[in-house]
């Protein structure tokens, strides 16, 4: 694909491959323009195939600027090459292993050690859900520990890959039928028709929580090497999720997890998105509440009586109500007759979430660890009340990042910059006597907006491609407490603007909740005919 000397967008001359993943690879390049050593992911060209691919590509490919945390790889630039007919991305040159490396030459970590990784990794995933994006593909090779100069800590977890699976599942660009992806992903990913919340990487997060405590994969099939990947798929969705302590148990592995970690895990893993965390903040805040002891949780969906409290030991995982897994089924039976074949980034789905200011922007991620040399000692994060960034030099000229200390509460809460709160309408959460505002309707709300759904089938249908007998629109809409929104939806055709427009101008006003970045998810599906 590439040689020792080529020139990449006129701008980064390629020294040497660093890593070879089912997307593309990663070189060690030299930016001309600066004399910088950076990292250079060059993916398939099946990415830009069709002219509207290409005109995204760089759009897309640069997502991860949007998240506000120190945490997300600093992607330099983004383009095609017009010459090689290559997508790339330039990014910021990391040193040091990801958690794949980590885990192979550390093995099991302790509690203490994960929290570390997990308070920065869910500062990312976090700062990313506040604004709307949802990575997707949360993974070991995905999470970086980089080297770093700072008198706090030696290293500084960094999230890769934000923006890239969408490009991938549109282009249908199939993997190499390894277990790679789908050993990560939550069973929505596997629906295109489905909408894909935060919720999606909570999923991520528990397996990759059991993975790092245990140094095993929590799926029985992934253990065993010569396994199928339709054994895989059968055991993630349709086989009971039995508790995180049994099957540590069936390893063999004693005491390996702390007390309360069934009730997480059962929390973080649970085939309904609905029954999850709801975002990586709130993941991350029941988790330390392990260490010191103390669970903590946000308080559970109305319309979810029989969910356990976190706080609650956990006997077994209940299955997924086999309406939800239908389509999922159907599509793996279809997967299964052309071989078993997998196209890893499909799961990705469709979705668009959109910034308050009403851009879409577009969430999503791909593989393809970007490392150098593994280091040998155990990975230092330095103290939980800190979180570093060195300095880093721009391809768009001289642009300093002064090595800050962030105080505990803001690496574990990131407060996003709020957007004007909408004026009040008449489904707003009241105020309780005394001017305090009340928890938010979770019924009432879900009510609101399948009403809002149904006026936007018929309202809409004036707008529908001529010809077609109807068109399906998926999407949700997320209400914060400071009265903010964000949405996303998936579907194409000719209502697609009448369908955003209505549905992604739902207001709700404030509402009480403890957590200021928290984000309630509503799920919507319109079919206009």
């Amino acid at each position: 694909m590439l040689h020792p000397g080529a020139i990449v967008g006129g701008d980064f001359r390629v020294e040497r491959e660093l890593a070879r993943g089912g997307m593309g690879g990663v070189w060690l390049v030299e930016q001309i323009s600066t004399g910088q050593k950076r990292a250079l992911k060059v993916m398939h060209p099946t990415l830009i195939a069709e002219p509207r691919m290409r005109e995204r590509f760089e759009q897309e490919a640069r997502i991860g600027g949007r998240v506000p945390s120190e945490h997300v790889v600093e992607v330099i630039a983004a383009g095609v090459d017009a010459q090689l007919g290559i997508p790339w991305l330039a990014m910021e040159l990391l040193h040091g292993e990801d958690l794949a490396a980590l885990s192979t030459r550390h093995g099991p970590l302790p509690l203490a050690e994960l929290v570390p990784i997990f308070r920065q990794l869910c500062h990312a995933l976090g700062a990313a859900h506040s604004v709307g994006i949802v990575h997707r593909d949360v993974k070991p090779e995905n999470v970086f520990l980089a080297e770093v100069q700072s008198a706090d800590a030696s290293r500084q977890v960094k999230v890769l890959d934000f923006g890239i699976a969408r490009l991938a599942a549109e282009a249908k660009e199939s993997g190499t039928g390894q277990i790679g992806t789908p050993l990560w992903m939550a069973p929505e990913q596997s629906d295109p028709r489905a909408a894909i919340t935060p919720a999606a990487d909570v999923w991520a997060l528990g397996l990759l929580a059991f993975h790092l405590l245990t140094g095993r994969y929590y799926w029985k099939t992934a253990n065993d090497p010569s396994a199928a990947l339709s054994a895989l798929f059968k055991e993630t969705l349709m086989e009971p999720l039995v508790p995180a302590s049994q099957r540590a148990l069936e390893y063999g592995l004693h005491a390996s997890l702390p007390p309360g970690f069934d009730a997480w895990f059962s929390r973080a893993v649970t085939r309904e998105p609905v029954e999850r965390f709801p975002d990586a903040q709130a993941a991350f805040a029941a988790l330390e509440g392990l260490v010191a002891g103390t669970l903590v949780s946000p308080p559970a969906r109305a319309s979810m009586p029989s969910q356990p409290a976190i706080s609650q030991p956990v006997i077994s995982q209940p299955a997924a109500r086999k309406s939800s897994l239908a389509p999922i089924v159907i599509g793996l039976a279809a997967l299964l007759l052309l071989g078993g074949a997998v196209v890893v980034a499909a799961g990705a789905g469709v979705f668009f979430f959109a910034a308050p200011g009403g851009q879409a922007a577009v969430a999503s991620p791909s593989a393809a660890p970007l490392a150098t040399a593994a280091s040998e000692p155990a990975p230092e994060l330095g103290p939980a009340s800190s979180a570093t960034a060195s300095a880093k030099v721009s391809a768009l000229g001289t642009r300093t990042k002064t090595t800050t200390t962030v105080p505990d509460a803001a690496v574990a809460a990131p407060v996003p910059e709020p957007t004007a709160a909408p004026p009040p309408s008449a489904t707003t959460t009241a105020l309780a006597a005394g001017g305090e505002l009340k928890p938010l309707d979770i019924p009432g709300t879900q009510k609101k907006v399948n009403a809002v759904a149904a006026a936007a089938a018929a309202e809409c249908a004036k707008h529908k491609t001529a010809g077609v007998a109807s068109e399906a629109y998926t999407g949700s809409c997320g209400f914060r407490p400071d009265g903010s929104t964000s949405g996303g939806m998936s579907g194409g055709g000719g209502a697609q603007a009448c369908v955003k427009q209505k549905m992604l101008s739902i207001t709700i006003g404030k509402y009480a909740h403890p957590q200021v970045w928290h984000v309630e998810i509503f799920p919507w599906s319109v079919t206009v005919k």
